[in-house]
């Protein structure tokens, strides 16, 4: 029962095992591939401010929270972050290739 019961938030034990596995194999197993436009930094910021104010306003819609999560993101990336990164004198790639 403890190797398969899974109870709210609570794994069994092969569920957590195979989780966790595959973790480790996406952070580490996979070799990094460059991104053109890096969203995750205004994903990471904009997704609970989001989600939580859908939940304030009683919309539980998961579709509609990715979509505005996504949208603002964007917003945030285009417009602040890499307007913002184009300001900076210097980079740490360009200290490390010195």
């Amino acid at each position: 029962d403890i190797l398969f019961k899974t109870v709210g938030n609570r794994l069994g034990l092969i569920y957590f095992l195979l989780y966790s596995g595959l973790i480790l194999y996406l952070g580490f197993g996979i070799r990094a591939f460059p991104i053109k436009n890096d969203l995750s930094y205004s994903l990471y910021i904009w997704h609970m401010l989001i989600i939580n104010f859908l939940i304030l306003i009683d919309v539980k819609n998961i579709f509609l929270a990715l979509i505005l999560t996504f949208s603002v993101a964007c917003f945030s990336w285009f417009y602040i972050e890499k307007p913002c990164l184009k300001l900076k004198k210097l980079s740490i790639r360009s200290a490390t290739n010195e």
